[in-house]
Parts: structure tokens; sequence; C-alpha cells
């Protein structure tokens, strides 16, 4: 099963630190492939701990909506 996540950042925010509780919880109970799409391009104090869980980040500057779909699509082919 393949999961993709969309944050702006992976800075210690509400919803950053949710999908991190979430995700820790999910791995120990699912095989997953996790990526974590970061469209700001920013990693942030939290990108450890996601790698840690072995998820994959990507971190790519996304300022247009059909930027956003190539870019999306780019990765469910990989």
């Amino acid at each position: 099963m393949k999961i993709c996540f969309f944050v702006l950042s992976l800075e210690k925010g509400g919803t950053e630190i949710y999908l991190l509780r979430f995700l820790r919880y999910f791995l120990k109970n699912n095989k997953a492939e996790v990526t974590v799409f970061c469209k700001g391009n920013l990693g942030g104090s939290l990108l450890t701990e996601f790698e840690e869980l072995g998820i994959n980040i990507v971190l790519a500057k996304v300022s247009y909506f059909n930027i956003f779909w190539k870019v999306f699509f780019n990765l469910l082919q990989h």
C-alpha cells in the first residue's frame, strides 16, 4: 500500500505533530510505503523523526496548481 500526505513543512505545528503521531501508530500495525510531500520546499525540526520511521520525504517548491499535479503524478510513477 502506498500513502502520500501533503504538508507545507515539517516544522513543529499542530498538523505536523499529529501526522507524526498518527504515522508512528499506523506503521506499527500496517505495512505501507509512506511519502510526505512538503510543498513549501521546507524540511523542519521534525524531518529527522519522520525519516527515522522510514518515511519518504519530498521537498518541492510548488506554487501553481498545474505544477503540483505534474510533480505528484511523477512521484506516483516511482
